[in-house]
Order: C-alpha cells, then sequence, then structure tokens
C-alpha cells in the first residue's frame, strides 16, 4: 500500500463517504467499505489509541 494513498483517502474521508454513502453500485461505496473493514481489524483491538486517534482527525478535531 502507498502511504500516500491512505492519506489522501483518510484527509478526505467523511466527503468520500457521504458521496458513496447509498451508491452500493459504485467503485466508491466498496473502497470505503474495505477501508473501514482495514480499519477496524488493523487498530481496533490492537492499538485503541491510535484508533482513537484516527477518528479524532477524520472529525477534524484539533491536536489538543
Amino acid at each position: 500500500m502507498n502511504p500516500n494513498h491512505i492519506s489522501i483517502l483518510l484527509c478526505n474521508y467523511s466527503r468520500l463517504k457521504e458521496e458513496s454513502y447509498d451508491k452500493f453500485y459504485t467503485d466508491g461505496y466498496y473502497l470505503m467499505y474495505d477501508l473501514d473493514n482495514l480499519i477496524e481489524k488493523a487498530l481496533r483491538d490492537k492499538y485503541p489509541l491510535y484508533y482513537r486517534l484516527l477518528i479524532y482527525k477524520i472529525d477534524k478535531k484539533q491536536n489538543k
């Protein structure tokens, strides 16, 4: 995986998720579906702090 591609997806996560939410026939829907599953498997149980930080950054919270 290219880290630049993942960074672009995470920086634009909210917009991409909204645009592909009900469009089951698009590649964007399955891209976001797979990204969500990857995030869950990679971070949720093994690295809960990183998972929370990722959620905070997606929600556009400040670094405080």
